[in-house]
């Protein structure tokens, strides 16, 4: 949570979008230590992960192949992947926009564990 402190210095907020329901979103929020006051945004027709350009992989097998670091990084900390109504094909983007909604950086993921750091975010907006 330092890093959002950095955002907020900045005049900004982080917030979180999910390709899923409000329902799973709800569920996973309370099963993650999350903050209260953090947004978190379902987003379960996938408008901004459209009108970022984010992709959809062909198959689960590829998805799996393109995970497996991020599996045992999550068996190792007690916590085991389960299937969700999620798109699980749908792979995320990182994005950081400035306070005009100019885009800073945008980061389409080319596997679901493909990720920048969030100070590496709050770098690409000063």
């Amino acid at each position: 949570m330092e890093d959002r402190e950095s955002i907020r210095r900045l005049g900004g907020e982080l917030v979180v979008f999910f390709n899923a329901s409000a329902e799973l979103v709800a569920s996973w929020r309370s099963g993650a230590e999350i903050p209260d006051d953090l947004p978190v945004v379902a987003d379960p027709a996938a408008t901004l992960y459209d009108d970022l350009g984010t992709v959809r992989r062909g198959n689960y097998l590829s998805l799996a192949r393109g995970s497996i670091g991020a599996v045992i990084r999550s068996a190792g900390e007690g916590r085991l992947p389960h299937a969700t109504s999620a798109d699980m094909l749908r792979l995320g983007a990182d994005v950081a926009v400035r306070a005009d909604g100019e885009i800073a950086q945008l980061h389409l993921a080319s596997t679901p564990d493909d990720r920048v750091p969030v100070p590496a975010l709050v770098d690409s907006l000063s």
